[in-house]
């Protein structure tokens, strides 16, 4: 296991992902809906259910009643992301212990369903509640004058 805080002694940042998206090159969300699929192939009896709940206790994940798996491809409420993105924040501050040494990547896509604005800043806003000072933003494709918005508004420029 790679020991975090020893390694933030000799780099800049670390960069860390919060990648949320669906489908493409699944993010956060497509990869939770893959191993709920998988599982689902491998033990057929088993309910969508049970399947989700072991998973997330497996990576120790607590999605919100209102947003499950089967829910994914649609935009995600902002409970979302002031529960699980905010404890993935938490735990990459804890796992490198300097809020300086933290810059996670966020991006919308990755030739899958985009996040939206919305989502976008229900996202940094968590990063930020966590602790979190900065993030580095990817884009493969163009950033509309919405996002655009959204990231000055969370930069030292904003």
């Amino acid at each position: 296991m790679v020991n975090f805080r020893r390694l933030s002694r000799v780099t800049d940042f670390i960069q860390p992902k919060h990648y949320l998206w669906m489908g493409g090159f699944d993010g956060f969300k497509g990869t939770l809906a893959r191993y709920v699929q998988t599982l689902r192939e491998w033990n057929p009896a088993l309910d969508d259910a049970r399947l989700e709940a072991l998973i997330c206790r497996l990576l120790g994940i607590h999605l919100p009643d209102d947003y499950r798996v089967a829910d994914f491809e649609r935009p995600a409420p902002k409970r979302f992301f002031d529960k699980v993105v905010y404890r993935e924040s938490r735990k990459m501050l804890q796992r490198i212990g300097d809020p300086e040494k933290v810059s996670p990547f966020v991006g919308l896509e990755h030739g899958g369903i985009w996040l939206t604005a919305e989502e976008l800043r229900y996202t940094l806003q968590a990063i930020a509640d966590a602790g979190l000072r900065r993030f580095t933003y990817f884009i493969l494709n163009s950033i509309s004058d919405e996002i655009w918005e959204v990231i000055r508004a969370f930069t030292a420029a904003g």
